[in-house]
């Protein structure tokens, strides 16, 4: 009988614990979305000009995958990077920028980007920023940045107002 009530309390532990965990990777999950929608607008705002804003997925609207933090050793812990596909995923961009928070302003500060085509594999590299050191780690972020779930980010959503953009061409 010990065991038995050892076993139930173990047991209702296990599921408090899983529910807080599933808690915390909701709120992390919107967390992330609220940055990939201010990213997102900064990127369309400041990079239009020169041809390389978001595809949009679908009219009005961004299909996103993204990963926030350092992933890779090179990485950054406020880095974001966000993979986001164009008409019917045809073809994406890959984008790496960072973001801070002060006075409650976010500073989305632009960084490289790559672009991918489709073909009958999936996606393959169209134009890649750098050497072949660089090439490998896109590459290498690209795969596991498309190994998120997708989620989308409607364009009125994106033109968000508190914030500031910041790309040195």
């Amino acid at each position: 009988m010990g065991n038995r009530l050892l076993t139930s309390a173990t047991f209702v532990a296990i599921l408090l614990v899983s529910s807080a965990v599933s808690q915390q990777s909701t709120r992390d999950r919107l967390s992330l979305h609220e940055k990939a929608t201010v990213t997102v607008a900064c990127l369309a705002e400041k990079l239009n000009s020169i041809g390389a804003a978001p595809p949009q997925f679908e009219k009005g609207e961004y299909k996103v995958k993204a990963l926030y933090g350092k992933f890779a050793e090179e990485d950054e812990a406020n880095e974001i990077h966000l993979l986001i596909y164009g008409s019917k995923g045809k073809n994406a961009i890959l984008y790496e920028s960072y973001l801070a928070t002060a006075n409650g302003k976010t500073s989305v500060f632009i960084g490289n980007w790559a672009t991918f085509k489709a073909d009958a594999t999936g996606l393959v590299p169209d134009e890649l920023p750098g050497g072949l050191a660089t090439h490998e780690r896109i590459l290498r972020l690209m795969k596991r940045v498309a190994k998120e779930e997708p989620f989308v980010v409607p364009r009125d959503q994106a033109e968000v107002s508190n914030r500031v953009c910041i790309w040195t061409p």
